[in-house]
């Protein structure tokens, strides 16, 4: 079966960035994903940001098992920038949805950010 991230429809596919899946990645669902990042950007100062990789070491601590969850945690903030819970950015400016697989990011809180 497959959940919701707070909010987030059904399975990842042509119905948009929104959609994920609750699936499992590396025994890492996307609600606890979703999770760890608003975990992370709640200790931080309002006008912080994250790295995804920090979200990813945060829940699978070994090299080789937090590089293979990298993807997963950036498809997972896709759909929170899609819900307004996340601003993603980089250099200090927010990307594109087409962009977001390319070169390093930030997630900071976005407009609907909650704790």
């Amino acid at each position: 079966a497959r959940g919701r991230v707070d909010g987030a429809v059904g399975a990842r596919g042509s119905a948009g960035h929104g959609d994920v899946s609750d699936d499992v990645s590396d025994g890492v669902t996307a609600s606890v994903i979703a999770a760890e990042i608003a975990r992370q950007l709640a200790r931080r100062a309002q006008d912080s940001s994250i790295c995804p990789s920090e979200v990813a070491r945060a829940l699978a601590p070994e090299p080789a098992a937090w590089r293979a969850l990298m993807p997963r945690v950036r498809e997972v903030a896709s759909a929170l920038r899609d819900q307004g819970r996340l601003r993603i950015s980089r250099g200090g400016i927010d990307i594109a949805p087409d962009t977001l697989h390319r070169g390093a990011i930030r997630l900071a809180r976005g407009p609907g950010f909650e704790a």
